[in-house]
């Protein structure tokens, strides 16, 4: 038997010349697509370059010295002992005269408190003016007027998914800011107690505590407060040379 040649009737000659323009005019909208993702990428990064330089000036460093009862179990010969303590944390500013929101246990047990505004050299003495540590929050007071400030007014609420900037001092190092999404907007660690926390994956550390967690509307949706970790913090911090 002898092989014959396989031909498309001349009927449908069209259907080649039509798979080969649809493979063309596919080319220009696969392109577009990726110059609209990079576009979108571009807008985002200046939303957040932008964002952070408008509300650096509403977030405080805070310097706690003071007592504390010490339980290192390492130290047992002075467990139970009051030594000096201490912290550095962070603080968010509420009020053009100088109110800041921070975590209760930042300062619990203070004796001095004091105040660090960005692009000052001078340290603020703070006072405390309200407490409330079952929800570990506790408002200062500085002397200031016409301070950059935080409108609670303007504030949302929280998705799951929602992308959130952590801003604070995370072991000493100054306005220094994270990016995560809300991996839950609502979470309770402990059956007996019903505080409720925003869970998120923007990496935080000792020295952020008492720091602004904001939308990429600059609102402010929670204070960050802990970490859940067995190591001590959940690093992310990490440092390149500039050239």
């Amino acid at each position: 038997m002898t092989a014959k040649n396989v031909r498309f009737p001349g009927d449908f000659w069209w259907i080649s010349i039509l798979l080969l323009a649809t493979g063309f005019l596919l080319l220009p909208i696969a392109a577009r697509a990726q110059v609209t993702a990079s576009g979108e990428l571009k807008s985002t990064s200046r939303t957040i370059e932008q964002l952070t330089n408008r509300l650096n000036p509403a977030v405080v460093e805070i310097d706690v010295k003071g007592w504390e009862v010490d339980d290192d179990e390492k130290e047992q010969e002075r467990a139970g002992y009051l030594v000096h303590d201490r912290r550095l944390g962070s603080g968010v500013v509420l009020t053009p005269e100088g109110e800041i929101l921070t975590n209760y246990h930042l300062i619990r047990g203070a004796q001095n408190i004091t105040v660090h505004l960005l692009g000052s050299t001078k340290k603020c003495v703070a006072k405390v003016i309200g407490d409330d540590p079952d929800v570990d929050l506790a408002l200062l007071k500085i002397d200031g007027s016409e301070m950059p400030h935080f409108d609670l007014s303007a504030g949302s609420a929280v998705s799951q998914g929602q992308i959130v900037l952590a801003i604070g001092n995370p072991y000493g190092f100054e306005h220094s800011v994270t990016l995560g999404v809300v991996s839950s907007a609502s979470r309770e660690l402990e059956n007996d107690i019903p505080t409720t926390y925003i869970q998120t994956d923007a990496p935080i550390n000792p020295g952020n505590s008492g720091g602004p967690l904001v939308d990429l509307d600059g609102h402010l949706v929670g204070i960050n407060t802990l970490i859940y970790t067995s190591s001590g913090g959940s690093q992310g911090v990490g440092f390149r040379n500039s050239y």
